[in-house]
C-alpha cells in the first residue's frame, strides 16, 4: 500500500510539474507570437512612413512649389489592407506637418520647432499598423555646386595646380600657404587619362573622372596632394549648360549699344549698359566693364585684362590675356561658344573673379580664377598649367535669431504693369533683388542709376536674366551709398516696366538667378539631394 501511495503521489506531482511546464510554454508562446506580429506590424508601419516620404519627395521633384501655400498638399496617403502612412505641409490632419521651404532665403520653423534652413524642405511621414506607430523624417537640401573645375571632356594640369574653397573673400591676394575649405574637380571624359595631376597639385576635395585619374608617375613624392578622395570611373555627372542666344540683345529684343569698331585702344576700354558688336572685336589695352552686358558675335580678344562687374558673352573663340591684380570688387560672369584661353604673368599676381563658362575647350596659364570654370557641352580639354582655382565664399544667412512670430520677408516694393507683367523688389543691404514674373516668359533689361535715372549710368548695375522654365527673373545689384534714393530708383524700373513689358500672364512664382553661381542654370529638381534620412 505505501508504495501504491508513493507511486501514486510522485505521479500525482510529475503531472502538476508537466501541466505548469505546459502553462510556461504556452505563455512563452503567446508571448513570441505578440513580440511577432508587434515586429511585423511595426515593420508594415515604418515600410508605410517611408513609401509616404518617398512619395512626398516625388512630388517635390516634379514640382518644387509643392506643399507651399499656393499648392497645398493636403493630406498624402499611401495604404495597404492593413497599415497606412500619412503625410501633410497642412495643420489640420493629425500628423506632425512637414515644410516645404525651397527656393527660400531665409531659414523658418517647422513642425514641433524644427528650424528649417533656407533651400530646403524638411518631410515628416507618419506610418500606423495595428496600433503600432512609426515616423520616418527627411530633409532635401539644395546645396552648392561643389566643382571648382566642372569640364564634360578631359582635364590635364601641369606646372602647377591648388583647387580650394574659401572661407572670406581677403582683401588682397590669396597666399598659396592658406588652409582652403573643400572644393573638387569632375571630368566626364571616359577612357585611359580623363585626368591627369602633374606635379605641386593640391586639390583641397575630391577629383571625380569617368575614365582613369592619372597621377605623374614622375613628379616628386608628396608633391602631389588630394585631401578628398579620388573617385575614378565614376558615373557622369549633371554639368549646368546655358543657352547664350537668351543673352543676345538681337535676339530678346533689348535696346543696346551696336559697338561698329573690330578694334579698340587709347587706353582702357569701359563699356555700361547693354552692347552689342558684330564680328570680331579686339581690345588693346584692357576692358573694364561698369555693369554692362557685351554680347559679341565674333572672336573676342583682349589684352591688358578684364575687369568690373557685369555680363560678357561671345558667340565664338575667347582669349584674355594680362589679367591684372586681386580687386575685391571686381566680379563677372564669362559665356563662351567655342574654346577659351586665358593667360597672366604670375598665378599670385593675375586674378580673374567670377564664373567662366565654355562649350570649348579651356586653356589657362599661370592666373587664378576665383569663382568656378564650367566646360560644357561636348567633350573638349581643359589644360591648366600654373593655375590656381578657387570658388567664392558661401552666401552669410542672417545671424539674427528667427523668432516664431516673426512675419515672412516680403518685397517693399510690387508692381503689375498694364498687360500683366509684374515685379517685386526687395532691399537687403546693398543688395536689390529684382523678381519678374511672367507666363509666357518675359525677357527684359531694366537700366537704372544711382540716383534714380533711367538708362545705364556709372554706378548702377545692369539686371541679369536667365531662364528658369517658364519663368523669367532678375538679379540686380546696386550699390547703395547714403545719398542714393532709393524710391527714385525703383519708381524709375516701375516706369520702365510700364512702358516696355512684353505680353504677359498667370504669375507663375519668383525665381532669383545669380549669374556667378553655376548651379543656378540647373534646374532646382537636379540640385536636391536627400540630406537626412531618419526612422524612429
Amino acid at each position: 500500500m505505501r508504495r501504491r501511495g508513493n507511486s501514486l503521489l510522485t505521479t500525482l506531482v510529475w503531472i502538476a510539474l508537466i501541466v505548469c511546464l505546459a502553462f510556461g510554454l504556452a505563455g512563452l508562446t503567446v508571448s513570441h507570437l505578440s513580440s511577432i506580429n508587434y515586429q511585423d506590424n511595426r515593420q508594415q508601419a515604418k515600410h508605410m512612413a517611408r513609401s509616404v516620404v518617398s512619395t512626398a519627395i516625388a512630388r517635390i521633384m516634379q514640382d518644387t512649389e509643392f506643399g507651399k501655400s499656393a499648392k497645398p498638399s493636403g493630406l498624402l496617403q499611401v495604404q495597404s489592407e492593413a497599415a497606412i502612412g500619412r503625410l501633410s505641409f497642412e495643420k489640420d490632419h493629425g500628423v506632425p506637418y512637414s515644410t516645404n521651404n525651397l527656393e527660400q532665403p531665409n531659414s523658418t520653423h517647422g513642425s514641433e520647432g524644427q528650424a528649417v534652413p533656407k533651400n530646403s524642405a524638411y518631410l515628416i511621414g507618419v506610418g500606423t499598423c495595428g496600433g503600432v506607430t512609426q515616423r520616418v523624417t527627411a530633409i532635401l537640401a539644395v546645396p552648392p555646386f561643389p566643382y571648382a573645375i566642372a569640364a564634360s571632356g578631359s582635364v590635364e594640369a601641369r606646372g602647377g595646380l591648388t583647387i580650394g574653397s574659401l572661407n572670406s573673400l581677403p582683401d588682397g591676394p590669396i597666399p598659396n600657404s592658406s588652409t582652403f575649405l573643400p572644393a573638387d574637380l569632375l571630368a566626364n571624359q571616359s577612357g585611359s587619362q580623363s585626368v591627369f595631376l602633374g606635379s605641386d597639385t593640391h586639390v583641397s576635395g575630391d577629383v571625380r573622372s569617368a575614365g582613369d585619374i592619372v597621377l605623374d608617375p614622375s613628379a616628386p613624392p608628396e608633391s602631389i596632394q588630394v585631401k578628398g578622395q579620388l573617385r575614378s570611373n565614376s558615373a557622369p555627372e549633371k554639368i549646368p549648360t546655358i543657352e547664350l542666344s537668351h543673352y543676345d540683345p538681337l535676339i530678346n529684343g533689348s535696346q543696346y549699344n551696336s559697338l561698329t569698331q573690330a578694334i579698340y585702344g587709347n587706353g582702357q576700354t569701359k563699356l555700361s549698359g547693354i552692347n552689342r558688336r558684330e564680328g570680331p572685336m579686339t581690345v588693346q589695352e584692357g576692358l573694364f566693364l561698369d555693369g554692362a552686358n557685351l554680347f559679341v558675335h565674333g572672336d573676342l580678344n583682349v589684352l591688358g585684362g578684364l575687369t568690373g562687374k557685369g555680363v560678357l558673352v561671345v558667340d565664338g573663340n575667347v582669349t584674355i590675356s594680362g589679367q591684372s591684380d586681386f580687386d575685391s570688387s571686381n566680379g563677372m560672369a564669362v559665356l563662351s561658344s567655342h574654346d577659351f584661353r586665358i593667360s597672366g604673368s604670375d598665378p599670385s599676381g593675375s586674378y580673374f573673379q567670377g564664373l567662366v563658362y565654355t562649350e570649348g575647350s579651356f586653356n589657362a596659364d599661370k592666373v587664378t580664377l576665383v569663382g568656378s570654370l564650367v566646360a560644357a557641352g561636348e567633350p573638349k580639354p581643359v589644360k591648366l598649367t600654373e593655375t590656381r582655382i578657387f570658388q567664392l565664399p558661401p552666401p552669410v544667412e542672417s545671424a539674427q535669431p528667427l523668432s516664431p512670430s516673426s512675419p515672412a520677408p516680403s518685397p517693399i516694393f510690387s508692381t503689375t504693369s498694364s498687360n500683366g507683367l509684374s515685379a517685386d523688389f526687395t532691399v537687403n543691404g546693398n543688395t536689390l533683388h529684382i523678381e519678374i514674373h511672367s507666363s509666357p516668359p518675359a525677357i527684359l533689361d531694366v537700366p537704372f542709376g544711382p540716383g534714380g535715372g533711367g538708362g545705364p549710368q556709372a554706378g548702377g548695375f545692369q539686371a541679369l536674366y536667365a531662364p528658369d522654365g517658364p519663368v523669367y527673373s532678375f538679379f540686380a545689384q546696386h550699390n547703395f551709398g547714403p545719398s542714393t534714393n532709393i524710391t527714385g530708383v525703383l519708381t524709375t524700373i516701375d516706369n520702365y516696366l510700364h512702358e516696355n513689358g512684353t505680353s504677359g500672364g498667370t504669375v507663375t512664382g519668383p525665381a532669383v538667378i545669380q549669374i556667378n553661381d553655376p548651379s543656378s542654370f540647373l534646374k532646382l529638381n537636379e540640385r536636391i539631394r536627400i540630406v537626412m534620412w531618419k526612422e524612429e
